[in-house]
């Protein structure tokens, strides 16, 4: 096994619907309206009860629309909501999707994404749902133009809604300039108390956007996403603010941690960001060298934006040329931090995107151990998300090749030294060779019960939502929509 992780040179260095609560006397729909459906979700989040909240879409294209619901302990749904319709042109229009969730401790559900007026202009949307499924609030993030939001956390009364605005159309440049969105919502009323723009250089490919958001434990806001410059395609970005939204530092770099250095047709994402518990920021991504490929990135910031250390994948060119490595998933807890991600290995006359995983050192930065799950399949994997169990032991979600070309959803445990404990993969009943089934969160329970959700492709092809429970031991517990997968590999 090649070494995943390399050192690198530490461097020391809204305008509210119904006046913010519309909507409180709007229920929502009993038992299950969206069940025959094409659909996905996006995000979920455990809430007291116990039960799950689940976020995502219905219906494609114009037909999308977006999509809450509430499942308890055995799979079956409390509840379904969705946005209330925002008034575009005279006309009422509801297309969208939930891309974020987030649960309060008295279970409040808050959803967010975007919803899209027959004008197609974009807006984000926040909306909170009591434990019962009643819309008590929705609000727009960023009254002045057009937006989505793409990441949620909730901080005691706060709702912070991080993703991507239009501003208006500034007179320096043609065009709309498009910037990272940071906005802080009143929890019990939907007000939007703050919002903050930042990286509103000039964006030609409309590509800036706020991927993730964390609050650290003194009331911080952190954020990660991507950012274009005019010197390149995309840079990595990565920001703190205090809790009255004043911006404290931000790092917006390519790989290199050089301003605007990356030229174009680079392209570096940062992807996912945890606070530790000491208020250090970790970020995780990858970066991109044009005619190179892109490595995976982790960076650990200081309370003042300086970078304590960074560290990069270990891409061998000799072996895979220009490969598109991606780091997507991150957890932190103690002295040690999670990474996850994607990387390309040469294959039979063709380049394999492997699933990867490591433990490292929250001090240093240095590999405790890695563990490759090239051996799960025989024509890729990839790592959307991981969670970290009570007992220490690894939970990640994604996909992997079990037939042909085809995707099955997959959870892999991993134990306290990055060993296999087991690995689940479900499907729909029937052939899957050229199906596109994938896991986009995964989440456990104080008693190591594992739930994850995604997509899982339907008969014909198209996408159909999926939510599952598996119990300690990874054995299918339930599935939503109910008799949906079959268990592959316990």
């Amino acid at each position: 096994m090649r070494p995943w992780l390399l050192p690198v040179a530490v461097l020391v260095a809204f305008i509210p619907f119904g006046g913010g609560c519309g909507g409180g006397d709007d229920p929502a729909s009993p038992g299950d309206p969206f069940a025959a459906e094409v659909g996905g979700f996006r995000d979920a989040a455990l809430v007291p009860g116990p039960a799950l909240a689940v976020g995502g879409w219905a219906g494609l294209d114009e037909a999308q629309r977006p999509l809450t619901a509430l499942l308890d302990d055995e799979g079956h749904p409390r509840w379904t909501a969705s946005f209330a319709p925002i008034q575009a042109s005279g006309t009422l229009e509801s297309r969208g999707a939930v891309n974020a969730l987030a649960a309060a401790a008295d279970g409040t559900v808050v959803a967010a994404g975007r919803l899209v007026g027959d004008d197609d202009q974009t807006q984000g949307v926040v909306a909170a749902f009591a434990p019962d499924g009643r819309r008590l609030w929705q609000s727009v993030a960023f009254p002045p133009g057009a937006s989505e939001v793409m990441a949620l956390a909730i901080d005691g009364d706060a709702v912070y809604a991080a993703g991507w605005a239009f501003l208006l159309t500034r007179t320096d440049v043609t065009g709309d300039v498009r910037a990272i969105l940071l906005s802080r919502l009143d929890l019990a009323t939907g007000e939007v108390v703050w919002h903050d723009i930042q990286a509103d250089d000039f964006d030609l490919n409309q590509l800036t956007t706020a991927f993730a958001v964390d609050v650290a434990g003194d009331g911080r806001v952190g954020v990660a996403g991507t950012a274009s410059t005019p010197t390149s395609t995309a840079d990595w970005f990565a920001g703190v603010w205090s809790a009255d939204g004043a911006l404290q530092w931000s790092d917006l770099a390519d790989g290199s941690g050089d301003l605007g250095g990356a030229g174009v047709g680079d392209f570096d994402v940062a992807r996912k960001a945890r606070f530790d518990a000491g208020g250090d920021l970790f970020v995780i991504g990858d970066v991109m060298e044009q005619g190179v490929g892109a490595d995976i990135q982790v960076v650990r910031y200081a309370f003042d934006g300086r970078r304590r250390w960074t560290r990069h994948s270990g891409s061998d060119p000799g072996v895979t040329t220009a490969s598109l490595d991606r780091g997507t998933a991150l957890a932190v807890s103690g002295a040690r931090v999670w990474v996850g991600g994607t990387v390309e290995r040469a294959g039979e006359g063709t380049v394999v995107p492997e699933a990867v995983v490591a433990q490292l050192d929250a001090d240093t930065g240095s590999p405790l151990w890695t563990a490759d799950l090239d051996d799960l399949s025989q024509s890729g994997e990839d790592v959307e998300d991981l969670a970290i169990a009570p007992d220490g032991e690894t939970l990640v979600a994604g996909s992997l090749s079990s037939r042909g070309a085809g995707k099955d959803l997959v959870i892999h445990q991993a134990g306290g030294d990055g060993t296999r404990r087991w690995t689940t993969a479900v499907e729909r009943p029937g052939d899957d060779t050229l199906d596109a089934d994938h896991a986009r969160r995964v989440l456990v329970d104080d008693a190591g019960e594992v739930f994850a959700v995604g997509t899982l492709a339907l008969p014909d092809g198209r996408p159909g939502w999926a939510a599952i429970a598996l119990d300690a031991a990874g054995h299918l517990r339930w599935s939503y929509p109910g008799g949906s997968v079959t268990e592959l590999t316990p």
